[in-house]
């Protein structure tokens, strides 16, 4: 155990904070930062395969940290969510482990795969983070980008999702095996399904999420 607080993020894009201070290199770690002398910021990469990877590289290299903070940006299914707010996911679920038979999206544990586990997971939150006031959504988590709208709306209807990210679901993986308190925070970059990015906000989404994380959590 460390006394660390680790922010998760896929990219340095997605969380535009200005961290100047001492840097690490390690063979995996794509980058780690120190933030503050509580705060360490890992950049794992996009994806559930490296957000795995490299939580675990750290937690075998620095040991396990106080709790685990994600952030990032995240595509909406539910129109109630609007692009550019900010939101917290409580449950979140892997949406690749998936079978498709006869028109209907089961998970491999209603398929009847054998020693399926379960591969939805809400972890714990840090005790000092009721305090947030943020809307609470079900995500699920993607390695897959697609624009059939079938399949998108299938997705929405099977796990009742709000939001979807490319890493929300490992970090809570990681959060439950390791016995680690998680949090989830996310701001609505665009629609799921939609090509045209020109009809994206990214950039605000962006904006909003370093602004709270930075005024909210890291300099609490």
């Amino acid at each position: 155990m460390n006394n660390q607080h680790l922010l998760v993020a896929a990219t340095k894009k997605e969380f535009a904070f200005p961290f100047e201070s001492g840097e690490y290199k390690s063979k995996l770690v794509q980058s780690l930062y120190n933030v503050t002398p509580d705060f360490t910021l890992l950049f794992t990469g996009v994806g559930q395969f490296n957000t795995i990877k490299n939580l675990l590289h750290y937690i075998h290299t620095y040991g396990k940290p106080l709790d685990l903070i994600n952030i990032g940006v995240a595509g909406s299914f539910n129109p109630i969510h609007k692009l550019g707010s900010i939101c917290k996911v409580i449950t979140d679920t892997s949406a690749n482990q998936i079978v498709e038979r006869n028109n209907k999206i089961l998970t491999w544990q209603e398929a009847g795969i054998p020693e399926a586990e379960n591969n939805t997971f809400t972890p714990q939150a840090p005790a000092w983070s009721m305090g947030l006031n943020l809307a609470e959504v079900i995500g699920i988590t993607s390695d897959t980008i697609t624009d059939d709208q079938l399949k998108i709306q299938k997705l929405r209807n099977h796990f009742n999702a709000d939001t979807e990210s490319m890493e929300g679901a490992a970090v809570f993986y990681i959060a439950e095996k390791m016995d680690l308190p998680a949090l989830q925070i996310r701001t609505i970059s665009n629609m799921v399904g939609e090509n045209d990015k020109n009809n994206w906000k990214l950039d605000e989404a962006i904006e909003v999420l370093a602004k709270f994380v930075t005024e909210k959590i890291i300099n609490k």
